[in-house]
């Protein structure tokens, strides 16, 4: 029974000590029996005589022991720097990504501002160009059609020369159609800008210092309804006056679809007008029409 407790108590001891001291340990008995028993046998046999080799061998196990622990000890050491290095290295790469995240965030930010900022750069250009559009059709700088008026004006059929058209015929008859609400005008395929003019030279009429010979083709862009405005405003009824009076012929046609040519480019040039400026009279800049 005592015996059977010992064992009991010598196996609890063996599962608590560390199996490098074990190994260690029973190497040694084994060893130190092994030489015992030896020494026993040549005891037996011949005497006594010393056994070197038994002990030689006790002695380099134990060396090969001893540097096995010392090369656990160094590979721990490795394996713990290793460790502390790679932590830190991942803090630092941590830095990075998120100082990364920031400057993409701001990237994004001036991504967003510079879209918002081209979006209203868009729609400036989109209305500087309808607003350049619609001055270069009021202006006569391009081609134009659409629904109008066309008058027609010729001199009195029995040559009177009271009875013949003059620049001031004209003119009154163009200052009534702008005033009706036309938006482009030509005489006989010559458009009439700011720049136009309507004079007599000799007995012929002059526009844009062509001269022109009877009968004078008027034709007004300026909706189905030119018609009606013109004969409602003062000049209208003066120019249908002087016709009465000096007997021109005159016709007056509404027409679904006129083409009214460009001014010519001598005409699409300012010479003498100028855009004011906010420093004052004195610092102004000639202005080039488009």
């Amino acid at each position: 029974m005592t015996e059977a407790r010992s064992q009991v108590r010598d196996a609890g001891d063996r599962a608590r000590t560390p199996l490098l001291e074990l190994v260690t340990r029973e190497s040694l008995d084994l060893d130190y029996q092994d030489v015992a028993r030896r020494r026993a046998s040549l005891d037996r046999a011949a005497g006594p005589t010393p056994h070197r080799g038994a002990a030689v061998a006790v002695g380099i196990f134990g060396l090969l022991v001893a540097v096995a622990a010392v090369q656990n000890s160094r590979n721990a050491d490795v394996n713990e720097a290793s460790r502390n290095a790679l932590i830190e290295r991942i803090e630092l790469r941590k830095d990075t990504v998120a100082s990364l995240r920031e400057r993409a965030a701001e990237l994004r930010a001036q991504n967003d501002a510079l879209v918002d900022q081209g979006a209203s750069l868009d729609t400036a250009v989109q209305n500087a160009e309808q607003a350049r559009t619609a001055l270069a059709l009021g202006t006569g700088f391009v081609t134009v059609s659409g629904p109008g008026l066309r008058v027609t004006v010729d001199d009195q059929p029995q040559g009177d020369p009271d009875g013949r058209v003059r620049a001031t015929d004209l003119r009154v008859l163009v200052n009534g159609l702008w005033q009706a609400g036309a938006e482009a005008i030509a005489i006989n395929g010559r458009r009439l800008t700011a720049l136009s003019a309507i004079v007599n030279s000799d007995i012929a009429i002059q526009v844009n210092k062509v001269p022109l010979s009877p009968p004078y083709v008027v034709q007004a862009i300026g909706g189905p309804n030119l018609d009606a405005d013109f004969v409602e405003t003062d000049s209208g009824l003066a120019f249908i006056s002087l016709a009465e009076q000096f007997g021109f012929v005159v016709g007056r046609d509404s027409v679904t679809s006129l083409l009214l040519p460009a001014a010519p480019l001598s005409l699409q040039r300012l010479r003498f007008a100028e855009r004011p400026s906010a420093t004052g009279p004195g610092d102004q800049d000639e202005v080039d029409s488009p």
